[in-house]
């Protein structure tokens, strides 16, 4: 389950903020625009992944999320679980890298690794706790 731990507003009358999720292991922050969400709510959504380069498959069969740059950028690490639609699993997080160039050679169900500059949130699915 992923949870909305933290909302830090950017602009409060414009409604963007950076938003921290978090599964058990992972925490990963993400632009929002035209905010409407609470802490503490469950987010069941995919994220959408920003300007991302340098994908790769990997052997390391394991899920990371390292932010490289005091700004939004991280570089990740899971299994590529939908090649049509560009969905990379890390942990319990869904992300659209369709916004990258997957190389041809690298299958479903592979593990991968890239660069993104940010994550948004660009539509939303959530419960309330």
């Amino acid at each position: 389950m992923i949870k909305i731990t933290k909302i830090n507003w950017l602009d409060k009358e414009a409604k963007e903020a950076e938003v921290t999720l978090l599964d058990d292991f992972i925490s990963i922050n993400c632009f929002f625009s035209n905010c409407n969400l609470k802490e503490k709510s469950v987010f069941r959504n995919v994220i959408y992944g920003f300007d991302v380069d340098d994908i790769f498959q990997i052997t390391d069969n394991s899920y990371k999320a390292d932010k490289i740059s005091d700004d939004w950028m991280y570089c990740i690490q899971g299994q590529l679980i939908d090649k049509y639609k560009s969905i990379v699993k890390v942990g319990e997080f869904e992300i659209d890298i369709s916004d990258g160039f997957i190389p041809k050679d690298i299958e479903k169900g592979a593990y991968i690794k890239a660069k993104i500059s940010r994550f948004d949130i660009l539509r939303m699915i959530v419960n309330q706790v």
